[in-house]
């Protein structure tokens, strides 16, 4: 009989998540968390669901790769070590509260293909909060309608 191995497998001392490039740290998160935080087609993760990762303390630095396309509402609110997110292209939809309360979050990269961004994605965040990204990206429009900093910043530099 074959099994498949969950994509989240977590060992007794691992303390990470782990999906096709996806990492965060985690502390003693509760197994059945794990199942729901993305949903899947065949290795690519599609979304990352509602409250997935919400008040997740531990988590400091994010990179979301561009086989997720949609990031769930409140999917990282409250997350009060996160300080910096890179998002890969391909990544399409920030859902509403996404970041929200994330009170030590300075820095969000993200690319032209991220052309939704759902009310409050950025909440609550800290006042130091820039966002990056392509002179023309929906990023630069949201930053101005919401009165946060927006900076160019081009794919090369994304790489530092």
């Amino acid at each position: 009989m074959l099994t498949r191995k969950s994509p989240f497998a977590q060992g007794e001392n691992d303390r990470m998540i782990m999906q096709d490039g996806f990492s965060a740290p985690v502390e003693s998160a509760p197994r059945q968390r794990f199942s729901s935080a993305c949903a899947m087609v065949g290795r690519r993760v599609m979304e990352i669901g509602e409250m997935a990762f919400s008040g997740c303390s531990h988590l400091r630095l994010l990179t979301i790769p561009g086989g997720v396309q949609r990031v769930g509402t409140l999917a990282f609110a409250k997350c009060s070590q996160l300080e910096r997110v890179r998002i890969e292209p391909g990544v399409v939809q920030l859902g509403p509260s996404c970041f929200s309360k994330c009170a030590a979050l300075k820095r969000v990269e993200m690319p032209a293909s991220v052309t939704q961004i759902g009310g409050g994605a950025f909440f609550g965040c800290s006042k130091e909060l820039r966002l990056y990204g392509a002179e023309e990206a929906p990023a630069a429009q949201y930053a101005r309608l919401n009165g946060q900093t927006f900076q160019f910043q081009s794919r090369k530099d994304h790489q530092q």
